[in-house]
């Protein structure tokens, strides 16, 4: 039971990271389109 927790928490916590990684950086800035292009 807790190995199924933990696991179903880190997976929940890595989505959370890589949805925030890609979208936050792009919407951050906006006035900028060479940004994320360098910035990967």
């Amino acid at each position: 039971m807790r190995y199924l927790a933990l696991f179903v928490c880190l997976f929940l916590l890595s989505a959370c990271g890589q949805k925030g990684g890609l979208y936050l950086p792009a919407k951050n800035p906006p006035s900028t389109p060479t940004a994320p292009i360098s910035q990967p």
